[in-house]
């Protein structure tokens, strides 16, 4: 769409005047407006996808919807029956199909999409892992620490860390 390649052609001319201005922290800002074209081509590819009308299926089309819904929903919806519901089927059904179509469960897509937000949050914002966990909806600091380690042995903090001095090298 044409609003889309504006706001990507928006982030370049942004990109360009940090490299002719070299301001300082230029490595992060040039790494921040990548990451935001990447999540627009995300979007732009994910939109596309879930409107094309290939017969490809009910049960490739139900994991589309479904993808679609968790990517709107997952901070406040962390429910599969609730999905199910959104999608006027069982939770039985919902779960079964989505397992068969991606080799997942329904459950693990709504942890990964949680986990990908939170990744991205604890390494573009300056937000402490309290302020993430809340930002997130978790009850408190310590459900979603442990969470986080479930899914990548690290802890928030280890990982932020971990992941900044990476890319400072």
């Amino acid at each position: 769409a044409p609003h889309e390649v504006a706001e990507v052609e928006h982030f370049i001319l942004k990109i360009n005047a940090e490299i002719k201005q070299r301001k300082p922290d230029l490595r992060q800002a040039i790494q921040s407006y990548l990451h935001l074209i990447l999540i627009h081509a995300h979007r732009s590819y994910e939109r596309q996808q879930l409107g094309s009308q290939e017969s490809s299926g009910t049960g490739n089309m139900l994991l589309r919807k479904y993808k679609k819904l968790v990517g709107e929903h997952f901070i406040s919806i962390r429910t599969v029956s609730d999905y199910a519901a959104m999608l006027n089927i069982s939770s039985d059904h919902l779960s079964k199909t989505i397992r068969k179509q991606s080799g997942r469960t329904a459950h693990e897509l709504i942890y990964e999409m949680l986990l990908m937000e939170a990744k991205a949050l604890l390494l573009h914002t300056e937000a402490s892992v309290a302020e993430i966990a809340y930002r997130l909806e978790f009850t408190d600091p310590s459900h979603f620490s442990k969470f986080f380690r479930k899914l990548t042995a690290l802890t928030p903090l280890q990982y932020r860390e971990k992941s900044l001095a990476a890319q400072r090298t």
